[in-house]
């Protein structure tokens, strides 16, 4: 029998046949019999013994690999042979992730492996699916997401914003009374103080009536929790104050304590600082003593926005030597008039009402000198133009003192005169200093040149009457020149040690005599299709007498 051919079934007591047909063995208790033909001579005892156990042992290995082979199913294929074996896998989607973040340089990591750091230059390719995103940063949380990525080119965007990292900050008095804190020198609150502040180092003091706690130095990491124990003890800082060129008086809340620069204890909290010179402007500040600590303060001292012109110590004069001058922009107007004839003759003229025009114009002043204290010599200059619009109503019957035809025809005249020139003169100026406000004056005489032009519309009034005439009188005015008279008061705000801006009133005198008169010109008062009627023209003055001029002004002056 081969192994092949062993049948490995339970035997039964009436045995079974063997692979040749022509032999059964039965089991019968411990002993193999025979059953068919006679075997051979029996071996000894003991060598029969051991044959039946190998024989025993043999045929249950056999049968009992057979069985495990028979419990394989008949249609399984070798491992790697399936649809699943390495190469014949189906690939995963692929997707493309894009993260942003807030931060630049924040670490990238991608299902735990690192990508880079923010900004990335593009989208990740990553399977389509579930990832994890990590963010970190020193200083700033971090920050994990669970995201799909959906297949395809879209990408799928994450935006990371991160959050500068916090930890708690606890400040706690010694004693039992309540200190002020200060955390890098600005009041927070009052002991016991919490607050959530952001991972950094942060200097930490405390003060009270008239004890202060020293400053202390401690860093807060992300997530900690740090206590700070203010020990309240004499509130005394140490101030330093270094002049520019070491010249000056140094007050402490208004008491003196000492002249240049000045170092000294002062008591822990607000102290007013003032430093003060002759002829400087003052420097006054608020300055905060820290128990324990020196606080250095620099000054520099400039001269006074009124230069020199401050009181000295013992009310010595103030002094306005040197060179100066300034330029205003004026308004101009004339409340009294011009003092023409239709102002004043209205009656000689034949007219039945006159109206003398108010004249109103504009101005540019200068003035240039030098002072001695306290009083300069100047030079003023101006030059200035202004207009105004006379008229006069004829009604046709009034009889006029000078000539009883000047009254006909009934009509309207109306005038226009524009007054231009320029004048000069030398005046003497006076100032006097109130801290960065100055109150001056100056007044002198000149003279001034005048030229005037006029026109003259003449229009007839009566029904049905449209004759009119036009006379300019440019050609027959001439210049007129006269005395003048120059006043000035004004107020100067100083700007700097040497500009001020200036505004007050110039008060302006002269004088229009007889050249300022037209010359007689009668002419005719004519229309298309009516018959012309004469008109006189008689001498009419432009100006006449003191003319007085006001002019409002805005400007700069400079020097001391």
């Amino acid at each position: 029998m081969t192994m092949g051919q062993a049948n490995c079934g339970t035997a039964s007591p009436s045995g079974r046949r063997d692979a040749d047909g022509d032999r059964r063995l039965a089991f019968s208790g411990r002993r193999l019999v025979p059953t068919r033909r006679r075997s051979p001579a029996p071996l000894a005892a003991p060598w029969r013994a051991a044959l039946g156990v190998v024989a025993l042992l043999f045929v249950f290995f056999l049968c009992g690999d057979i069985r495990f082979a028979a419990a394989q199913p008949t249609g399984a294929e070798p491992a790697g042979a399936g649809p699943d074996a390495e190469g014949e896998r189906p690939a995963k989607a692929a997707g493309r992730l894009e993260i942003r973040v807030s931060e630049t340089g924040a670490t990238i990591t991608v299902d735990g492996t690192p990508r880079g750091n923010a900004p990335l230059p593009g989208a990740l390719e990553v399977a389509a699916g579930e990832h994890v995103v990590q963010v970190s940063q020193p200083g700033f949380e971090t920050v994990t997401r669970t995201v799909t990525v959906e297949p395809g080119d879209t990408p799928t965007v994450v935006t990371v914003k991160l959050e500068a990292a916090r930890g708690r900050l606890v400040v706690k008095a010694a004693g039992d009374t309540p200190l002020e804190v200060l955390i890098d020198g600005a009041v927070v609150g009052t002991t016991p103080y919490e607050a959530d502040v952001d991972a950094a180092t942060y200097r930490i003091s405390g003060r009270g009536k008239g004890i202060a706690a020293g400053v202390q130095e401690v860093s807060v990491g992300a997530g900690d929790t740090v206590e700070v124990t203010l020990q309240a003890g004499a509130a005394t800082g140490q101030l330093e104050v270094r002049i520019a060129d070491g010249q000056g008086r140094v007050l402490i809340d208004g008491e003196e304590v000492g002249v240049g620069n000045w170092s000294g204890a002062l008591t822990a909290g607000p102290q007013t600082l003032r430093v003060e010179r002759d002829g400087y402007a003052p420097v006054e500040r608020e300055v905060m003593i820290v128990a324990g600590d020196v606080r250095a303060e620099s000054v520099k001292l400039t001269k006074s926005a009124a230069g020199d012109l401050q009181a000295e110590p013992g009310d010595k004069p103030w002094t306005f030597d040197g060179f100066y001058g300034g330029f205003g922009l004026h308004g101009l107007v004339s409340p009294t008039g011009a003092n023409n004839s239709l102002q004043g003759s209205c009656d000689a003229l034949g007219a039945t009402s006159c109206s003398a025009g108010t004249p109103a114009g504009g101005a540019l002043t200068g003035y240039f000198g030098y002072g001695f204290a306290p009083v300069g010599l100047e030079l003023f200059a101006l030059g200035s133009g202004d207009v105004y619009s006379p008229s006069a109503t004829f009604d046709g019957r009034t009889q006029s003192e000078v000539n009883p035809l000047l009254a006909s025809p009934a009509r309207e005249e109306e005038f226009f005169f524009a007054r231009v020139g320029g004048g000069a003169a030398a005046r003497i100026r006076l100032l006097w200093p109130f801290g960065i406000f100055r109150l001056t004056t100056a007044a002198g005489a000149g003279i001034v040149y005048r030229r005037f032009f006029g026109v003259r519309e003449t229009m007839a009034t009566a029904p049905g009457d449209n004759r009119e005439n036009r006379v300019v009188f440019d050609e027959r005015v001439i210049g007129d020149v006269s005395a003048a008279f120059s006043f000035e008061l004004a107020g100067q705000i100083a700007l700097s040690r040497v500009v001020a801006l200036a505004f007050g009133l110039n008060l302006w005198l002269e004088n229009a005599t007889d050249a300022t008169t037209t010359r007689r010109n009668d002419t005719l008062l004519a229309a298309e299709g009516q018959i012309p009627s004469p008109i006189a023209t008689p001498p009419y003055d432009a100006a006449l007498g003191t003319q007085f001029l006001m002019l409002p002004f805005l400007g700069l002056h400079f020097g001391p």
